[in-house]
């Protein structure tokens, strides 16, 4: 009888010792499955406090994803027929895709996905002359009806006046909101041959007909827009890192 009970007894322990042991091992394998990668761990803070996507990344709501491949920072120079600048222009291309998830059509603009330098919002540049120097005309956002599950893809151009510290580029006033790091040394200089002068009178000479009219002109040129203290892209990090 007393050999039964303690047979009874190992019985139910090996039973319950089974039993932790499974539940430990199941949570375990939870853990593990669950726990995401320190990069990834970094990545979700970022967005959770910043709400800002790396670029290239993709973002989606309930009614838009919105994926940004590229954002360039272009010194587009107009030079004459020396070499010698006679206008400068200080761009930032950005290469978008659209994407309607609603059910309903969206009538998408180029001012929509808008782009700012420390929070102050550029103007889209149509620039027709910009498009063609930087070789993205003919694949540039336009007025469009975006179908239910349709996408529109191209470039933004936008132009910029001032040193900066920060871009970004946001989906309306959404939460897909795209930051960069960018460097001096990544800025693209690109120089194009170009009739940048202005004809103006010139002092009437001494030998000019009573009239008053002018005799001859001489023709300066326009003052170029500085490029020097260009600016990089920075995006804060948790921490001030």
């Amino acid at each position: 009888m007393i050999t039964k009970k303690i047979l009874t007894t190992l019985l139910c322990s090996l039973v319950v010792l089974g039993l932790v042991s499974g539940c430990t091992v199941k949570q375990h394998k939870t853990e593990d499955q669950s726990t995401p990668s320190g990069t990834a761990t970094e990545r979700d803070k970022e967005r959770e406090v910043y709400g800002t996507y790396g670029i290239p990344d993709t973002a989606r709501n309930s009614q838009i994803e919105m994926q940004v491949d590229s954002v360039e920072v272009v010194v587009w120079e107009q030079v004459d027929t020396l070499g010698t600048v006679k206008k400068s222009h200080n761009l930032i291309k950005a290469h978008v895709v659209i994407t309607n998830l609603s059910n309903e059509d969206i009538e998408l603009r180029p001012k929509d996905v808008r782009g700012f330098i420390d929070n102050e919002e550029l103007t889209v540049t149509t620039n027709d002359a910009a498009w063609e120097a930087l070789g993205i005309k003919g694949d540039v956002i336009e007025d469009r009806t975006v179908h239910p599950g349709r996408s529109e893809t191209g470039y933004i151009l936008y132009e910029y006046y001032r040193n900066w510290v920060e871009f970004e580029v946001q989906y309306k006033d959404s939460s897909l909101d795209f930051g960069i790091k960018f460097s001096e040394d990544d800025v693209i200089t690109l120089r194009t041959t170009t009739d940048t002068t202005q004809t103006v009178p010139s002092e009437t000479d001494e030998s000019s007909d009573q009239s008053g009219d002018v005799s001859e002109t001489e023709t300066q040129p326009v003052e170029p827009t500085s490029a020097s203290d260009l600016p990089g892209i920075t995006i804060p990090v948790p921490g001030g890192g």
